[in-house]
């Protein structure tokens, strides 16, 4: 599912099935923001990063004590963008191109799609799909530790 976290911003911001709100990046990459009790209305969050495929990061800000730093949402929101762009990689827009058209996904997207349990793949957009399959791979890592 797409968010709109901040409406004035243009970044694709994704949530985990439990509610973890995500942005998907290159090369197994997601920055995420954690909210320090689990409720989804929590108004203290901490900015992590982690690769879905190596299940290595981290958080993007430490206290002295090597602790995450928790802020107000839309500051969390702030600290894991400036880490996007600090580590080199490119925020998606929502608004890319690409996820304006109606494309049919490819069949490599719908296999692997399937391999994902997501179910109706093949009736989804390219850009829709992509979307799910970042919401499945984040889930994986994400939702566990959230749940727990």
């Amino acid at each position: 599912m797409t968010i709109d976290l901040l409406s004035d911003d243009d970044t694709l911001w994704l949530e985990t099935l439990v509610g973890v709100p995500f942005v998907s990046l290159s090369d197994g990459w997601i920055v995420f923001v954690w909210r320090r009790d689990a409720k989804r209305d929590s108004g203290e969050c901490a900015a992590g990063s982690i690769n879905t495929r190596t299940k290595k990061g981290g958080w993007v800000e430490t206290g002295l004590d090597g602790q995450e730093v928790y802020y107000p949402m839309a500051t969390a929101l702030r600290k894991a963008q400036e880490w996007v762009i600090d580590s080199g990689f490119q925020l998606p827009s929502k608004y890319a191109s690409w996820r304006q058209r109606n494309q049919a996904p490819s069949g490599l997207q719908v296999g692997l799609a399937r391999r994902l349990n997501i179910v109706g793949a093949e009736t989804f957009t390219k850009g829709r799909l992509s979307d799910e399959i970042s919401i499945a791979f984040a889930s994986k890592v994400l939702n566990h530790a959230m749940e727990g």
